[in-house]
């Protein structure tokens, strides 16, 4: 079944009268209050329960030099356990786990007394997740099998990794100036060899020249073939003044900006700390004043919806044995193949209403009458 959520109108044919809209996701608090030492959170959900992983900073005078990650784990994904330390010292800086199939691997930049510069990138492996063993080097600045591009500026880390079936698929962060980072994205399907990076494009957002985009939060929404993110937009090396970003892309190359100043409802500076990438739709956010981590809870395919009461969309052609949609509301379904056009009223608020057709080639109208359209599915 491919998803869509209308979130471009690239499998669109006409649209009149519906405008995009970005529901507020349930907010609830989780046990955990941090600090200024903590940053570089993942979520991984791993067979019903959530493993959060973070770096501490145990001394500032040598902050890069003394850091440790650590990792509390949660059945619910709101009471965690006491964070235990997973990773010390140089090994562990900006340190990135992904479950990949009946294991753990896990991205960390390497430093060390003799070079207080950023040494290089490593792979690391778990069977449980907890203890991590060093696989083997990857790249670093002079040395580097990602691009012998000298602007790659930041080979300390990389923001996140993403596993799609077939190949892993990087966004690393990239230097542009003195405190102002880009992201840059890149691919492998062995580790070993890398595309060269390119830096990510937004086809609707011209982006300042002072402001950088950071995100370690990029992932591909949950039984799609398309990403979201949800960046920090920031002046500087200063924390962000205003909420996370959200983004859109197909290919991870493109993307288009949804929101500058997403999750507005919280009335303080905070930052997205986790991909919508489990299977319940929620992601984390740290505000700031009192490090405090929130879990944001979102409809089943529902961080966005095409609103109408006198509009429609219309479909290019697609092939179709099953249809499903997700919507509240009254809205018409038809279907078209070019010879006669079947018509379905719902009205009601299903998550997976499913369609009953022949399979076919049609164009699908959705004429919105009071409705709120959030997905669709089809085969």
């Amino acid at each position: 079944m491919k998803l869509e959520l209308f979130l471009d109108n690239s499998l669109l044919e006409a649209r009149e009268n519906v405008h995009l809209s970005l529901p507020s996701p349930s907010i609830e608090a989780t046990n955990l209050i941090l600090n200024e030492k903590n940053a570089y959170f993942t979520i991984l959900k791993d067979n019903g329960s959530y493993r959060l992983y973070f770096k501490e900073t145990l001394k500032a005078e040598r902050p890069i030099l003394d850091e440790v990650t650590k990792m509390a784990s949660s059945e619910d994904g709101l009471l965690f356990s006491r964070p235990q330390t997973v990773l010390h010292g140089t090994m562990s800086h900006n340190f990135y786990p992904v479950k990949h199939q009946d294991h753990y691997l896990g991205i960390g930049g390497y430093h060390s007394e003799e070079y207080p510069g950023y040494e290089g990138v490593f792979l690391y492996g778990s069977e449980d997740g907890i203890r991590w063993d060093e696989v083997r080097f990857l790249f670093n600045r002079a040395n580097t099998c990602v691009s012998r591009d000298a602007s790659i500026a930041c080979c300390d880390c990389l923001n996140n990794m993403i596993f799609d079936g077939e190949k892993f698929v990087f966004f690393l962060r990239y230097n542009l100036a003195r405190g102002v980072r880009r992201i840059q994205t890149c691919s492998s399907k062995d580790l070993v060899h890398f595309t060269a990076p390119q830096m990510i494009r937004f086809l609707n957002f011209d982006m300042p020249e002072e402001l950088g985009t950071y995100t370690p939060t990029i992932s591909r929404f949950p039984g799609s073939n398309f990403f979201v993110g949800l960046p920090t937009l920031q002046a500087g090396n200063d924390r962000p003044t205003k909420h996370p970003g959200l983004i859109f892309s197909r290919d991870g190359l493109h993307w288009t900006m949804l929101s500058t100043d997403y999750l507005s409802q919280f009335q303080r500076p905070c930052t997205a700390v986790a991909g919508i990438h489990s299977s319940d739709r929620n992601t984390y956010l740290n505000v700031h004043e009192n490090s405090t981590l929130f879990r944001l809870k979102y409809r089943k395919d529902g961080i966005s919806c095409l609103n109408g009461s006198a509009g429609y969309i219309r479909t290019k052609p697609v092939h179709l044995s099953k249809l499903v949609v997700n919507y509240s509301g009254e809205l018409e379904v038809q279907l078209g193949n070019g010879l006669h056009t079947i018509r379905h009223t719902l009205n009601g608020d299903q998550l997976a209403h499913e369609i009953v057709v022949d399979e076919g080639e049609y164009s699908i109208q959705f004429t919105f009458k009071g409705a709120s359209l959030y997905s669709m599915q089809y085969s």
